[in-house]
């Protein structure tokens, strides 16, 4: 099942493991406000956070491939 929280030491696991982990940290440089903020100070990361849901719009990732990457990130060290 799809983990409803992580670790953001878990997402970037997960996000290096499975190649967008470049992607993601070129697209963060490019904002500020909120959702900058949340990436760089948060200690977890929420799957219904609406960071999350920009971050697969940006990626062209699924709703599916996103879950995945959450379970993917359950499986890290916390």
């Amino acid at each position: 099942s799809v983990s409803h929280e992580i670790t953001m030491r878990q997402a970037v696991l997960a996000l290096r493991e499975a190649g967008y982990l470049a992607a993601v940290e070129t697209w963060v440089a490019n904002l500020d406000g909120e959702l900058e903020i949340y990436w760089k100070r948060s200690q977890t990361v929420r799957r219904d956070h609406a960071f999350v849901e920009s971050a697969r719009v940006e990626l062209g990732l699924t709703q599916q491939q996103m879950d995945g990457l959450f379970i993917l990130a359950a499986t890290k060290e916390p």
